[in-house]
């Protein structure tokens, strides 16, 4: 049995340097495809694009091509429809309001604080200036 993943080290796409992250991520995956492209045995390797279809996945897993199409869920843009009404989503959304609302609320309290402390600060100096 040959493990694919074992000669490769994933954690170096972990690190803080963005620009290297990605660079050293896409050289990993890539040496992970060729490496499994020369180690698996042909007759058990399939490398598919989801744009092919149906037929090269039916054929290789040995199943009827079915009558549905073929799906597209993320068909040009897609995913942003979906967010729209996914729970997790529109539960972030809701939550973001609420606290972009406690924020304004706290910070106009406190700027209201702010302007009447001063405003009593002034017109106790004045009341003191009288007496």
């Amino acid at each position: 049995m040959v493990e694919f993943g074992s000669m490769f080290d994933y954690s170096r796409c972990f690190n803080t340097n963005v620009d290297l992250n990605e660079m050293i991520c896409r050289r990993t995956f890539r040496q992970s495809n060729s490496y499994i492209m020369q180690k698996a045995p042909k007759e058990n390797l399939l490398v598919y694009k989801v744009s092919d279809g149906w037929e090269p996945l039916c054929k290789f897993l040995g199943v009827p091509i079915p009558d549905t199409p073929f799906p597209h869920k993320n068909a040009r843009g897609g995913l942003l429809q979906t967010l729209e009404v996914h729970p997790v989503f529109v539960r972030m959304q809701r939550e973001t309001m609420v606290s972009l609302g406690l924020i304004f609320t706290l910070g106009a309290f406190g700027l209201y604080k702010a302007c009447t402390k001063v405003s009593l600060d002034k017109i106790t100096q004045f009341i003191g200036k009288i007496y």
